[in-house]
Formats: C-alpha cells, sequence, structure tokens
C-alpha cells in the first residue's frame, strides 16, 4: 500500500501545474480574442453604415424615378392634347363640327 501514494504521488507531479508562462498565454490569447471581437464588432458596425447609406441612396432614387413617371404621364398627356390638336387642323371644317361620325 505504501507504492500506490509513491505512484500518484508520481502522476501529480507530471501533471502540468499552472506556471506563470502558462498563465501569460492565456492571457495572451484572451487578450487576442478580445482585440479580435472589438475589430469584428467595428467591421460589422462599419459595414452595417454603409449598407444604411447604400438603401437611403436607392430610396432616394426610387422617389426620383417615380417623380419621373409621374412626368412622363405629364408629358404624354400633353402630347396627346397636341396630336389632337394637330389633327384637327389637318381635318375639313366641317368634319370638325360633324359629331355624327364618333
Amino acid at each position: 500500500m505504501s507504492e500506490t501514494p509513491k505512484e500518484s504521488v508520481a502522476v501529480k507531479e507530471t501533471t502540468p501545474a499552472a506556471t506563470p508562462t502558462t498563465t501569460s498565454t492565456t492571457n495572451r490569447l484572451e487578450e487576442g480574442e478580445a482585440s479580435y471581437r472589438e475589430e469584428r464588432r467595428i467591421l460589422l458596425d462599419n459595414v452595417a453604415e454603409s449598407l444604411l447609406h447604400l438603401v437611403r441612396q436607392m430610396g432616394r432614387a426610387n422617389e426620383n424615378l417615380h417623380g419621373m413617371v409621374e412626368g412622363c404621364r405629364e408629358v404624354e398627356e400633353v402630347s396627346t392634347v397636341w396630336k389632337d390638336a394637330f389633327r384637327a387642323d389637318d381635318l375639313p371644317q366641317e368634319d370638325i363640327l360633324d359629331t355624327s361620325k364618333e
């Protein structure tokens, strides 16, 4: 029985204990992980800001396009009025006054 405690003591001695180098390595890893997380957070914030800026620009462009569509509709209405007026000028006067053809 006296041999068993010696063996267990020998096993305990061979297990790595917390040495200053192990502790400093762990601290450096934790600092590196914290630094990585901070850099990742900053990067993701920048990406989010860029995407928000892009979405706002697309919204403004969309509003401009809607304005252009409305402008085109107005131009189409005006052109229809002018086209009808020019056609009326080409018709003989009696055809203009004769509404029975419609």
